[in-house]
């Protein structure tokens, strides 16, 4: 057992609250209590790419090791809108990305051919697993 990696501010939680100022020094805080012991994935999701993007790069500089963005909420985007929506992610940082599908609060369902195996980092499906891809 143990702890395989810590993921401050993710989308079911205390994120959607939290002012930029505040989500980073939630993330920089669990990065220097981890102290590279474990991965710290940030959550850094939001239904708007611009305020997803911002909080990719505030991640990034708060030493994150990856990014948690899960699938856009209420807006329901189509299967090319969130190719697009993780493209932007994507190119907004260096980061490895993980994708979370949460299709129950999200109202959408990111299907497996809009991120094939390779495409991605990995794929968090609701199930509670991370299946890398």
């Amino acid at each position: 057992a143990g702890v395989n990696g810590l993921v401050p501010c993710g989308s079911t939680g205390e994120a959607a609250t939290l002012t930029h100022d505040e989500h980073t020094a939630v993330v920089r805080a669990v990065v220097e209590t981890a102290r590279r012991r474990v991965p710290v994935i940030a959550g850094a999701g939001c239904n708007s790419s611009a305020h997803a993007i911002e909080l990719s790069r505030r991640c990034a500089a708060a030493g994150a090791d990856m990014l948690l963005h899960v699938t856009p909420y209420y807006i329901k985007p189509t299967q090319q809108g969130l190719v697009e929506h993780f493209r932007r992610m994507a190119d907004a940082t260096d980061l490895p990305i993980v994708l979370y599908n949460v299709p129950g609060r999200t109202g959408v369902t990111l299907a497996p051919a809009t991120a094939p195996p390779g495409s991605w980092n990995s794929l968090r499906p609701n199930s509670g697993r991370v299946a890398s891809t």
